[in-house]
This record gives structure tokens, C-alpha cells and sequence, in this order.
């Protein structure tokens, strides 16, 4: 029986950090269409560097694309 609990914890345990993992990369990827970036490039920065890093910086440097700021 403690070998079952183990094995759906490790189980529970992957899969929360997967979503983590797919919910950081979506914010990456919502964040850089909106500010008019392709997502690919920040997901391949975010894999190469840091997803932290990388929402830090889309964040600090790049505002937000509006319909009034587009020419």
C-alpha cells in the first residue's frame, strides 16, 4: 500500500510540474504578442537562458502594444 501512495504522489507530482512548466510558457508567449514580438524567439530565449528572465525583461523593456501606439 505505501508503494501505491508513493507511485500517485510522484505521479500528482510530475503533472503539477508540468502544467508549472506550460503556464510559465504561456505567460511567455501571451506576453510577447502583446507587445507585438513573435513568441518563438522568447520561448527559445526563455529555454537558452531563463523563462524568469525572460518575462523580466519582456516586462522592463518592451511595453505593450496598443491600437492607438501602431502607426
Amino acid at each position: 500500500m505505501s508503494d501505491v501512495f508513493g507511485a500517485v504522489m510522484l505521479l500528482a507530482f510530475i503533472t503539477l510540474a508540468l502544467c508549472a512548466v506550460y503556464l510559465l510558457f504561456a505567460i511567455i508567449g501571451d506576453m510577447a504578442k502583446a507587445r507585438g514580438h513573435s513568441p518563438w524567439a522568447w520561448w527559445t530565449m526563455s529555454l537558452l537562458w531563463s523563462p524568469i528572465g525572460s518575462i523580466f525583461v519582456l516586462w522592463l523593456f518592451f511595453p505593450i502594444e496598443t491600437g492607438t501606439d501602431r502607426n
